[in-house]
């Protein structure tokens, strides 16, 4: 994967597009994203779309460029301080000729407090919180140069042109990092268990059929737009939650079921497949249905 120099955010968001990468806006000297970005977790946005958000005059002419990690396996380590970063590249110096290049030459950014690493890795790869680092991969999205961060400093790109591409994670970190990798919590409560699951569908789908909206649940999986959810229990599941910047997995799945939501309150009350569907995607109920029609 190889970068252009860019200096504007319309610049840099067609730069990524041109390596399969996707991009989106956030608001202004901030990290929330600027509209429902879930669907650029699995859609590449057009050129066409990406000028209708950045180009000037545009409504986010100004806005922060968040990187979209997942496309073409992109990973970012991202080191919270100086110092955890020096112990990686004093790392790397020892792991032979290929990682000590990686270290020197791979695509690296200046944050307000440390540094992001870019990588590609071949193998699927979970975002981990680790001492020092945290790994962002599929399900998430870092700032990007020429972003500013909520204090005023801005992300300036350090050295590479190239995102280096490795088959594991493995290779990237040494051993014991990885080994330390606390599992996720433990889930010992379910207070969904006794809420049923969040009707608008229904409301919304008058004139289009009950007989729809039920096939529709039965067919379509919520566990299709979680592809590294981890299983915890019986049916149930627990995933990055895709509305809000998740780090520790916090969207339950409740797969036998149907329905789903967020332990740290980004639902406010469980939602089925067509609701996922519908807030994922910006749209209406009604509007998912349509959209959700043609798999069943």
């Amino acid at each position: 994967m190889k970068l252009i120099a860019t200096e504007t955010t319309l610049d840099a968001a067609l730069a990524w597009r041109e390596m399969g990468v996707a991009t989106i806006p956030l608001h202004e000297r901030s990290k929330k994203a600027a509209l429902p970005w879930a669907r650029w977790q699995r859609r590449l946005p057009s050129e066409a779309q990406i000028k209708t958000w950045f180009a000037p005059g545009r409504r986010h002419e100004h806005a922060n460029l968040g990187v979209v990690c997942g496309w073409e396996g992109l990973t970012v380590l991202d080191f919270d301080d100086l110092t955890a970063y020096a112990r990686w590249q004093t790392w790397t110096a020892t792991q032979g000729e290929f990682l000590r290049l990686l270290a020197r030459d791979t695509y690296k950014v200046a944050t307000s407090r440390g540094v992001h690493v870019y990588v590609a890795v071949d193998e699927p790869v979970s975002n981990l919180r680790l001492e020092g680092l945290d790994v962002k991969a599929g399900g998430g999205y870092v700032l990007a140069p020429p972003s500013v961060h909520p204090n005023g400093r801005r992300y300036v790109a350090m050295t590479g042109r190239m995102v280096y591409r490795v088959r594991t994670l493995a290779e990237l970190l040494p051993g014991e990092w990885l080994r330390a990798v606390p599992p996720p919590p433990a889930r010992t409560t379910h207070h969904t268990e006794q809420v049923d699951p969040w009707s608008a569908a229904e409301a919304a789908s008058r004139g289009n059929g009950a007989s729809v909206v039920q096939a529709i649940r039965e067919k379509v999986s919520i566990l299709e737009f979680f592809p590294e959810a981890e299983k915890t229990g019986a049916g149930w599941y627990v995933a990055l939650c895709p509305f809000h910047d998740d780090h520790n997995p916090s969207f339950w799945i409740k797969a036998e079921e149907g329905y789903c939501g967020c332990y740290a309150g980004c639902t406010a009350k469980p939602m089925d497949v067509i609701n996922l569907y519908a807030r994922l995607n910006g749209l209406t109920n009604g509007e998912a249905i349509e959209e959700l029609r043609g798999r069943v």
